[in-house]
């Protein structure tokens, strides 16, 4: 009996079975045979290699003339493998403004949100609290970038008014 791998992966827990007829009679083989019960011999081979082959020696007699059958089977597991890229997308954020500005001009405000990691940054956000006294002419709070492919940027900009003089703090964040 020859066990034929006919793939190029490794195969585990491979068994052949013999369903022999009730007139043999099993004398030896190599490997050992296990008896399964008056009909069934089964061996264990274990691993085979990719394109491998593994030959198993049966030495048995007939008891009566007539006719003889043997029906053999196989089984085995096969682990499927697969090797995959992890990516890790990483928002850097600029923000820019003019140090100063007169009281009653907008004050410009410049976003670049960009992705300097690996792999697309889904839906990616950015978002600006206003400090006190700051009120927003044009642009908006919250910027969508949607998705941001590795290297990818996208500039926003909005305009700001000061209630009154003085020194403003602005902190904004990207999701």
């Amino acid at each position: 009996i020859k066990a034929t791998n006919l793939t190029d992966n490794k195969l585990s827990d491979v068994v052949v079975q013999d369903l022999c007829s009730s007139n043999f009679q099993l004398i030896g083989s190599n490997p050992d045979a296990e008896r399964v019960n008056d009909k069934l011999l089964r061996w264990k081979l274990g691993e085979l290699d990719g394109n491998a082959s593994r030959t198993i020696h049966v030495n048995g007699q007939v008891s009566d003339a007539g006719k003889a059958q043997n029906c053999l089977s196989g089984s085995y597991d096969q682990a499927s493998c697969m090797a995959f890229n992890v990516v890790k997308p990483e928002l850097l954020l600029k923000a820019s403004a003019p140090a100063e500005v007169m009281r009653c001009d907008a004050i410009p405000l410049t976003y670049s949100l960009a992705n300097s990691g690996t792999g697309v940054a889904r839906n990616a956000t950015l978002a600006q609290s206003l400090p006190e006294g700051i009120s927003l002419k044009d642009g908006a709070e919250k910027f969508n970038a949607g998705d941001l492919s590795a290297g990818a940027a996208k500039e926003f900009t909005a305009s700001v008014m000061a209630a009154k003089p003085g020194v403003y703090s602005f902190s904004p964040s990207a999701a």
